[in-house]
């Protein structure tokens, strides 16, 4: 016995099989390679946030100002001031010997 009331997919209820359209998943999503990708953190971090000057902090997700935001010599990921230094005070009390970027764990450098 066959459900065909439906344009979704179909089922043989005696056996307990459910048969998908073509291009369909389970619930109707459209297969993986169809759905759009996420942007990668570089250019999520390179996009501004809502207002021009204004960029989101990865780590606490507040928006704040570009120039509240220490660049890194080492890689190109950038936390708020705030946030910033709240690592570091945990990276040093817990006797860290080498401190690494919080996103990517780049080795940081003391320049």
């Amino acid at each position: 016995v066959t459900d065909s009331k439906t344009s979704g997919p179909s089922r043989d209820v005696e056996k307990g099989e459910v048969t998908q359209p073509s291009g369909e998943t389970p619930g109707g999503t459209p297969p993986l390679d169809e759905l759009p990708r996420a942007p990668s953190k570089a250019s999520v971090f390179a996009g501004k946030s809502g207002e021009e000057g204004l960029s989101e902090c990865p780590l606490c997700l507040n928006e704040l100002s570009v120039e509240c935001f220490p660049e890194l010599c080492t890689c190109g990921h950038r936390s708020c001031y705030d946030c910033f230094q709240q690592y570091l005070r945990m990276e040093i009390s817990e006797s860290r010997v080498g401190i690494a970027c919080p996103e990517c764990s780049e080795p940081m450098h003391p320049n």
